[in-house]
């Protein structure tokens, strides 16, 4: 998973103002169901659906402030990296 942050894909930290959006990508390497994971305040999850493999874009969307640890869970590939995002 990568987030676009000053105008470059990044998998470290990056941050964004509250109400805001962000854009995310996912590679997917094989067929299976895809899970979004946020540890927000109120953690969440998301079910994305049964996908194949390629790049999935996504959107973040800075609904509470803190530190926000993101990542995607593949049925068969398990967890993807984790990617911290803070929104102030």
């Amino acid at each position: 998973m990568w987030a676009l942050y000053n105008g470059m894909w990044t998998m470290g930290p990056s941050g964004v103002s509250q109400f805001q959006q962000m854009n995310l990508i996912v590679k997917n390497n094989q067929w299976q169901n895809l899970w979004g994971y946020d540890s927000n305040s109120f953690p969440q999850w998301t079910f994305w659906g049964y996908m194949g493999p390629g790049f999935i874009p996504s959107t973040f969307y800075a609904d509470t402030k803190g530190w926000h640890m993101c990542a995607i869970w593949g049925s068969v590939s398990g967890f993807s990296n984790t990617l911290p995002i803070f929104v102030w």
